[in-house]
């Protein structure tokens, strides 16, 4: 156990801990804190220099014994280890469907006396005894990120706002603030707008909440194959919640606030969490936006929104220019061309235009629920029905059968994926509105058998399949209980019997 909790990066003293509290007392460890802790040293010294031989043997054990599974290592000159790679099957297919857009942290570094260097230090340490506090620290970097993050910026705008800020609390020989300034278009999201980075801009942010993630279950003390092993749970734990996640979105119907046909679309296309996006923007679209200008410039509708959205971020005016004939949009907010998410004010546009439909051309592949498909061994070794297993391992061996036979020729291989790639599209846009699976479906998939709408045996009287408030009573009982009954004299024949003057037979008609 104390190794199993090691790859949660628990140490040793924790270890001994959570085994006192899980096996009942320190009687039931059958170790002491001290052979705890020379666990660790123990498994430093056999480990020793053989670390990256202990990573190459198991990771080419993995490729072996694993499906789809790819492992590399590079070394250099010296034989020293320069270079480590690996993806598994699952880590292939994310990456087929999100790999047109990759984040890097080029400001995470980390060396051996464990100091973090997020590539802001140097000017921080300038900067503060010239700001005196901590809150105006703070109050430099709340006005810098609501210049950077206003979705109305442009360059003119950033130009004039980021002056000001320099000038109050004089930085302008800040010699930091100053490159940065001067590198502006390589990194303010307003230059960018043009480009889709599918909500990827906040690198910095994503990558600390990777760092932080991965952090928690690594430590720099660690040699290399603990590491790896450490990164596996970690990866496992973060596949769980996606799993947990695609369930959600796959057997989850969210509610249609809007009653729009274009809003219960999106409600079978997108993932939940992506979905209450949309959701929100459609709803705005109905509350905060108007048009105040609309003019006609031929084949293309130029509409002035105004935006009165409580945030101040989102307040002020846009610009949407609408082509009806192939249902072709634009705002000048670029939120679709950042995010792969259209905005509250193409929304107002598209419902004034009569369109009904989510159109099919902006619905981002990303933000699809089927967007990674799960592998074929996945089905067959779930509980879908024999008759849904045969045709996709009838479809799996079709696959693999011509994949085979065309492996030896490059253009018949580019020739069978381009139609492969049809197929696919043809797949995407027949199922965009197809019915999301409910809860009776998928139930009668987990017992696998469908309900009848017409009941032809019935369940046999006395057997109750629920619970009930009152439990049935035998008759043995109900005599029992009967005798436990005293006797009272009735008022009207002056017997000693079960009932009363109200209830005696001799009773006057």
């Amino acid at each position: 156990m104390l190794h199993d909790v090691s790859g949660i990066n628990v140490g040793p003293i924790r270890a001994f801990n959570v085994m006192k509290q899980t096996q009942g007392g320190y009687e039931n460890v059958g170790a002491s804190e001290v052979e705890c802790k020379n666990f660790k040293r123990d498994l430093s010294s056999i480990i020793g220099e053989g670390d990256v031989d202990l990573v190459i043997d198991k990771l080419s054990r993995k490729r072996e014994y694993l499906s789809d599974y790819t492992f590399e290592y590079y070394e250099d000159e010296h034989e020293m280890l320069s270079g480590l790679f690996w993806a598994d099957e699952e880590g292939k297919r994310n990456y087929m469907a999100f790999g047109d857009a990759v984040g890097f942290d080029a400001t995470h570094r980390t060396n051996k006396t464990k100091k973090f260097d997020d590539g802001s230090g140097p000017a921080v340490k300038e900067v503060i005894p010239k700001l005196g506090t901590h809150l105006s620290k703070t109050d430099v970097l709340n006005r810098l990120n609501d210049l950077i993050w206003d979705e109305r910026l442009t360059p003119e705008i950033f130009e004039k706002g980021w002056q000001p800020i320099m000038d109050d609390y004089d930085l302008h020989t800040n010699s930091w603030f100053r490159d940065m300034y001067e590198a502006r278009s390589t990194w303010i999201p307003t230059y960018f707008k043009d480009y889709h980075y599918s909500g990827l801009m906040r690198t910095k942010s994503r990558s600390e909440g990777e760092n932080h993630f991965f952090g928690s279950l690594t430590n720099t003390d660690m040699h290399l194959i603990e590491s790896i092993s450490n990164f596996e749970t970690a990866m496992e734990s973060q596949r769980h919640v996606q799993r947990k996640n695609d369930h959600l979105s796959r057997y989850t119907t969210p509610g249609n606030i809007s009653k729009l046909v274009m809003e219960a679309d999106a409600i079978k296309i997108f993932t939940r969490s992506i979905f209450f996006d949309i959701q929100r923007e459609i709803q705005s679209s109905i509350t905060t936006c108007y048009s105040f200008k609309v003019e006609d410039m031929g084949d293309t509708t130029k509409f002035s929104i105004k935006d009165t959205d409580t945030d101040l971020k989102r307040v002020g005016e846009y610009e949407v220019m609408f082509v009806i004939s192939n249902t072709t949009i634009r705002c000048s907010c670029s939120k679709f061309e950042t995010t792969g998410k259209l905005c509250r004010h193409c929304f107002y546009v598209l419902r004034m235009s009569g369109v009904e439909h989510f159109p099919a051309k902006y619905v981002s592949t990303r933000w699809r629920k089927e967007v990674v498909p799960r592998s074929c061994s996945d089905i067959i070794q779930s509980k879908a029905p024999d008759d849904i297993q045969k045709i996709v391992r009838g479809i799996h061996a079709s696959v693999d059968h011509c994949v085979d036979r065309l492996s030896s020729s490059l253009e018949k291989l580019r020739l069978y994926r381009e139609k492969q790639n049809e197929l696919k599209k043809y797949v995407d846009e027949d199922t965009i509105g197809e019915d999301p699976m409910t809860n009776k479906e998928f139930i009668e998939i987990v017992i696998g058998v469908h309900k009848r709408n017409d009941i032809k045996v019935r369940i046999p009287e006395g057997v109750r399949t629920k619970g009930s408030k009152k439990r049935l009573i035998s008759e043995k009982e109900k005599a029992i209980l009967n005798a436990k009954k005293g006797s009272r004299r009735c008022g009207g024949c002056g017997e000693f019997v079960d009932h009363n003057a109200r209830t005696c037979p001799n009773r006057a008609k």
